[in-house]
């Protein structure tokens, strides 16, 4: 949701845009989206009936200017409990008469809204990871995207790279005659209404983000006893929740004699930015990657970010302005970047620079791919 908030506001400028917003039991707590209980009884609910008031304001000025935005509440997790659901989803599309449909993520519920896509002009698909990333392997996705992407209607693919377009296009070529755009990603500007003020000191280097294989978690561990040798009052501290029994190599931070903090859980917004805003600098050491959210929260916050120059990063990062890029799966290279920053200040050097420039200075290129994309179809009714 935190990717697509800065979409709709993209989308609803260029379409009549219908919003249609998936929650489940597991998914009410994640990213932008935070909800104590999710309500009973029907599928579809406006924002007022499943947000509090605080994340409704914070919300509102992304949901207006939509035709409609509704949540689809998923209570059950049988999957003929996801298909009754996606039914009334179905008929309510019907009932839009809608020329387009969206889908920022496929899923295994999306398999109910197939019989929709037979009364489309045009189909967009939103592919995030076309080669699922290393631990994070799925064969029923596999399958749901096949279907998606054999199905005879129009189909426009959406990428948040050139990186991630270009992975596609070599992993699924037959699809290279289908309409294909790289988007660019945003800096997630919702994440500034948790800023608190007077900003804090920034007085740690940080990793964010859920703890998995392909993150280099471990490769940062064994980088850091170098950067510790040589700046020993510095603190490191990894947030975020282990996914597919993934844990960080606890003998390497036991090595850093209480430097280092893991907070191995879900961390609520308030204390994500938090955590981020009080941040030297991020680090995404990953192995491999397409493109990042976390870049994205960093920057909104004005937080620079050292990344591997690995996947989409070096469209994002800008060497010496916004953060810095090392090699990947190395750690005496990202030792050595780490101690870059931290030599001088540099990174302050850097949150100056981030705080006077514009971070959205890429708009005018979502908004002519919009035209492009939606330019050929006379009435512009769509559901995202």
């Amino acid at each position: 949701m935190d990717i697509s908030a800065e979409m709709i506001q993209t989308l609803k400028s260029q379409v009549s845009l219908h919003v249609l917003i998936e929650i489940t039991p597991g998914s009410k707590n994640r990213t932008i989206i935070n909800v104590a209980s999710l309500p009973v009884g029907k599928v579809l609910y406006t924002p007022e009936e499943v947000l509090d008031a605080v994340s409704y304001a914070n919300l509102k000025p992304y949901f207006e200017g939509c035709r409609s935005v509704h949540f689809v509440v998923h209570n059950q997790k049988s999957i003929p409990a996801s298909l009754r659901a996606s039914y009334e989803v179905l008929k309510y599309i019907r009932g839009l008469k809608v020329d387009v449909l969206q889908l920022e993520a496929i899923t295994v519920r999306a398999t109910g809204l197939i019989p929709a896509l037979l009364h489309l002009k045009k189909m967009i698909l939103t592919i995030h990871d076309p080669i699922a990333h290393q631990g994070e392997s799925d064969w029923r996705l596999r399958l749901i995207n096949s279907a998606f992407f054999r199905f005879p209607v129009k189909k426009t693919f959406f990428f948040y790279s050139e990186f991630a377009k270009k992975q596609f296009e070599e992993a699924f070529p037959k699809y290279r005659s289908c309409p294909a755009y790289a988007l660019r990603m945003q800096p997630y500007s919702y994440f500034k209404n948790y800023v608190k003020a007077p900003a804090a000191e920034r007085g740690h280097i940080l990793f964010i983000g859920r703890l998995s294989p392909y993150k280099g978690v471990d490769v940062l561990l064994e980088a850091m006893s170098s950067v510790f040798s040589e700046y020993p009052d510095e603190k490191l501290i990894i947030a975020g929740r282990s996914i597919n029994g993934y844990e960080p190599d606890q003998r390497l931070v036991d090595a850093h004699g209480g430097r280092t903090t893991v907070l191995n859980r879900y961390i609520p917004n308030e204390e994500l930015v938090e955590l981020i805003t009080t941040a030297k600098f991020v680090v995404c050491p990953y192995v491999e990657a397409t493109q990042s959210g976390v870049v994205m929260t960093a920057f909104a916050l004005h937080t620079p970010v050292l990344a591997t120059d690995t996947g989409a990063f070096a469209e994002y990062i800008r060497e010496g302005v916004n953060g810095g890029l090392v090699a990947a799966n190395d750690p005496s290279a990202l030792s050595d970047g780490i101690i870059a920053l931290l030599k001088d200040e540099r990174y302050l050097d850097m949150i100056q620079q981030m705080k006077e420039g514009d971070l959205r200075d890429l708009d005018d290129v979502n908004s002519d791919v919009m035209k492009e994309v939606f330019g050929q179809i006379k009435r512009y009714e769509h559901v995202g």
